[in-house]
């Protein structure tokens, strides 16, 4: 089979055998470009691939040609997606699905499904008939056939038992590191008011990084904004207010530059995150951060954690947890059959749960929402993310995950030592999370026109003045909740879409 490659972005390094994107620790030691290429090259043909994968720690993409065979490999969380397609007997590797490319092609049914109903593309599966991206933790494999092979996931071999202490020393241990990666470049921490960028900021501050900035955005009188506002003061930080108020033009949809990056960040396979763009934009438009600055989000804390796992999870069938990913996770509409039978589990018990959300939620949808950094031109590392701290998380007993227990429990000691512990917080606790549930069960049980009633219209991110303008010309669907905003965007690109593959 011949085997051509279609990378389209300019961040790729090349050398005879070897192409990688991003970074990577190995055994403690930071590689990139083309040392990242030796590295993976001289492993490969030591240790061979299994062995390579199981120590890499970071963000990347590789694609290893030998003599008899072909790789493409994505992280465990697929911060750079790959793409492939066979047609008769050529094997296309592709790192972007762009409108102009897919004139003429074939909608895929469950994709297309899963992509209304979670904002992502399930399973192995792009909207696209034919063209398959490389899952989470997987690398493709071309020998004599096309296989495609999990090296890891989040299903735990044992439960251990661990203290605030442990975590402590892991989080200094990782962040010890990424200073010494960043090399005193600007650190740039998008901040809510919530535990996880607001550790991020800490650990940051307290190895006694200098170099640092911290944004909050969204409308004027947005509630979270004065939480971060004392965070940064508590810890003498930069702190810059972005006002989303008035920041949508009109026409902005026809915007060349926004057209680019909701085509480039959609990729046929994963939902374009607009919450951040305005904020990004406006901050490198008006000079307010370096051109080599290095964005530091706080994903993903909360899954990690295990806040929002359900109590009923611990004892789970194979067919409650399927239930409970589709009210979960899949529900921007009615649910479908489709899907229903096109879930994908792993593991026993609560473990299957978690294994799906990291593979498809949390790669596909929050790590895919850090595109937005890149298209403007900045670097973005997620140390909440490193592999430590994950296999950390992965083999924590139910009881120390429910509720984010141990997480919170270390959180709250690290922000007491700092003055960064608020009496009323916006980090929901027990009893906030019980009534939310509740809530959310009698809504479904309400008629449509009473439960909407009770939605949140605030729209503090400006989704409202973008959807109006696509409105014009796409007949939206009300998804099951009317201020699910996410629900129209994937509508939006799907009518664009259908433009290019009908005509």
């Amino acid at each position: 089979m011949n085997v051509s490659y279609n990378l389209k972005n300019n961040d790729w390094t090349h050398t005879t055998n070897v192409s990688v994107r991003g970074f990577t620790f190995y055994d403690s030691l930071y590689y990139i470009k083309e040392d990242f290429c030796e590295l993976v090259l001289y492993t490969i043909q030591t240790h061979g691939i299994d062995v390579l994968l199981t120590k890499l720690n970071g963000r990347f993409s590789i694609i290893i040609k030998t003599e008899n065979e072909v790789f493409a490999v994505v992280d465990y969380v697929r911060s750079y997606p790959l793409f492939y397609e066979v047609v008769t007997d050529n094997l296309t590797i592709s790192d972007q699905l762009l409108l102009d490319s897919l004139d003429s092609k074939e909608i895929d049914d469950i994709g297309k499904e899963s992509f209304l109903n979670c904002g992502y593309c399930i399973n192995n599966l792009t909207v696209i008939k034919g063209i398959f991206q490389v899952r989470a933790g997987h690398y493709l494999r071309l020998k004599s056939d096309i296989s495609e092979v999990e090296y890891y996931n989040y299903i735990p071999n044992q439960l251990n038992e661990k203290t605030s202490k442990l975590l402590k020393e892991t989080l200094n241990i990782i962040f010890e590191d990424y200073v010494r990666l960043l090399n005193n470049k600007q650190v740039v921490i998008p901040l809510s008011g919530g535990y996880d960028s607001r550790l991020v900021l800490l650990m940051f501050h307290s190895l006694g990084y200098k170099n640092i900035i911290a944004f909050t955005y969204g409308r004027k009188n947005f509630n979270e904004k004065e939480y971060s506002k004392n965070i940064c003061i508590a810890l003498d930080i930069t702190w810059i207010d972005v006002v989303y108020d008035g920041i949508v033009e009109d026409n902005f949809i026809y915007d060349k530059e926004f057209i680019d990056y909701f085509d480039k960040g959609c990729n046929a396979s994963s939902m374009a995150y607009l919450q951040d763009y305005f904020a990004v934009r406006y901050l490198k438009n008006n000079n307010l951060i370096s051109k080599d600055a290095v964005f530091i989000p706080g994903h993903t804390g909360d899954f990690l954690s295990g806040r929002k796992l359900d109590k009923e999870l611990q004892n789970s069938s194979f067919k409650k947890i399927k239930n409970l990913i589709l009210r979960d996770h899949i529900n921007f509409n009615k649910n479908s059959t489709l899907l229903n039978h096109s879930i994908d589990l792993a593991g026993n018990h609560w473990s299957a749960y978690e294994n799906w959300v990291m593979k498809e939620r949390q790669s596909k949808f929050i790590v895919n929402s850090t595109y937005v950094f890149e298209f403007f031109g900045y670097t973005c590392y997620m140390p909440l993310w490193d592999k430590r701290l994950v296999d950390f998380f992965k083999s924590l007993p139910f009881h120390q995950k429910l509720n984010g227990k141990l997480y919170k429990e270390t959180c709250y000691e690290l922000f007491e030592t700092s003055g960064l512990n608020f009496k009323n917080e916006l980090h929901p606790n027990k009893s906030v999370l019980l009534i939310q549930k509740l809530k959310n069960q009698i809504k479904k049980i309400l008629p449509k026109f009473i439960a909407d009633k009770f939605i949140d219209n605030s729209d503090p991110y400006c989704y409202k003045q973008v959807i109006n303008q696509m409105s014009k010309h796409c007949n939206f669907k009300t998804p099951n909740q009317s201020n699910n905003y996410n629900a129209y965007l994937v509508q939006w690109y799907l009518y664009l879409l259908n433009n290019k593959v009908n005509r």
